[in-house]
């Protein structure tokens, strides 16, 4: 039997592998209760509140 927390977690961990070079990646929960999840995968809320990103400064195209 899966769990919804772990498939999400891994899918998030794929998605920012896959996605690693690039310079920002922002996401934006339906719910701000699921704000501490994205967190605890590495995002940050953004100063406005509205959403989340996670930023890479190592590879600048």
């Amino acid at each position: 039997m899966w769990d919804l927390a772990t498939c999400a977690g891994e899918m998030i961990e794929r998605i920012k592998e896959r996605h690693k070079n690039y310079l920002y990646i922002e996401g934006m929960p339906e719910e701000k209760a699921n704000v501490p999840f994205y967190v605890k995968h590495g995002f940050r809320v953004m100063e406005n509140g509205a959403a989340i990103r996670i930023c890479s400064y190592s590879d600048k195209r």
